[in-house]
């Protein structure tokens, strides 16, 4: 046949050893694949976490400045009040907590 020689894809049936090779490559590429899959998992509940921890830390944040109050560990005045039977906590001369008094509670403080 005469004309001019060029490089085409055209679809060629496989011989009986090229589909024994594909086949052997074909698992190969599953494994890999399988591999990367579950590194992909880690790396992406990593990122998961670490997105997850500045969300909530945003809302904190803004929880904050529109109410304009946050919780803080700060030292406080703890009173037992025997009339109402209460255990008030003061920061700054204000109550700030108060809960019903225990058992435990109306144990007077031997000094």
């Amino acid at each position: 046949m005469e004309g001019k020689k060029v490089k085409r894809f055209v679809l060629i049936d496989l011989t009986d050893e090229e589909v024994i090779s594909k086949s052997k490559e074909l698992g190969e590429l599953g494994l890999k694949l399988g591999v990367v899959e579950e590194e992909k998992k880690s790396v992406t509940s990593d990122y998961s976490a670490k997105i997850t921890t500045l969300k909530e830390t945003m809302k904190d944040y803004f929880n904050a400045l529109s109410e304009r109050k946050e919780h803080r560990e700060e030292e406080c005045i703890e009173t037992k009040n025997f009339e109402s039977n209460t255990v008030e906590w003061y920061y700054n001369d204000v109550v700030v907590d108060s809960r019903v008094m225990l058992e435990s509670d109306r144990q007077q403080d031997l000094v």
